[in-house]
């Protein structure tokens, strides 16, 4: 038998949580999906909204004059998500604020 190592594929439940045909939805662990999930959540959650993890989250850019952060939101997506580079871009479009978002691997070897 060989040493070698073994991919395990662990289920992670989708967050907002699903329950179809009487299981919960779940992606697998590392997927783009699941990635983009964990993103989502960093950008829905205020700091202090997680007891166990009081820094997490993004501050409300919501009515903040000038508009939202590109560079805050960069920041915070990629300190609390490793596995991504978050690229941030903000323009003007008729008056409202227009922010993209666009996240890349990151290549840590």
């Amino acid at each position: 038998m060989g040493g070698g190592l073994v991919a395990v594929l662990i289920p992670h439940l989708r967050v907002p949580l699903q329950l179809i045909g009487g299981s919960f939805s779940t992606v697998e662990q590392d997927s783009a999906q699941e990635i983009e999930i964990a993103v989502t959540n960093v950008m829905r959650y205020e700091p202090g909204w997680r007891p166990e993890a009081p820094e997490f989250g993004l501050p409300d850019q919501t009515f903040r004059q000038g508009g939202a952060r590109p560079e805050e939101v960069r920041e915070v997506i990629n300190a609390h998500e490793p596995r991504v580079e978050a690229l941030v871009d903000q323009e003007l479009v008729d008056m409202v604020s227009k922010v993209e978002l666009e996240l890349t691997g990151r290549d840590d070897g």
